[in-house]
């Protein structure tokens, strides 16, 4: 579980900014939201498609194994809300 109160701050900090889906690249990241607004887990994209539009993710799993998984196959309590960023340095 990331701490939330300070995913903003990291993510300003560190130059991310926010992309649309269909703009991602492998090095990219994903943010996975709860409906709150909570961040409750990340992954980086390793592979996008624009035929499939499909993007896979490479994420560690609480104490489960590090996973390469479709961006929409986390574990529900993730969140619904996906963010996509690209560093900027």
């Amino acid at each position: 579980m990331l701490d939330s109160r300070n995913i903003s701050r990291v993510i300003t900090d560190d130059c991310w900014n926010e992309i649309d889906l269909q703009k991602i690249l492998p090095g990219d990241i994903v943010i996975y939201y709860d409906d709150s607004g909570d961040a409750n887990h990340s992954g980086i994209i390793v592979q996008y498609s624009s035929e499939t539009l499909v993007p896979l993710v490479c994420s560690k799993w609480g104490y489960a194994g590090e996973y390469l998984h479709r961006v929409n196959d986390v574990p529900q309590f993730y969140g619904p809300i996906m963010k996509f960023f690209r560093c900027c340095l």
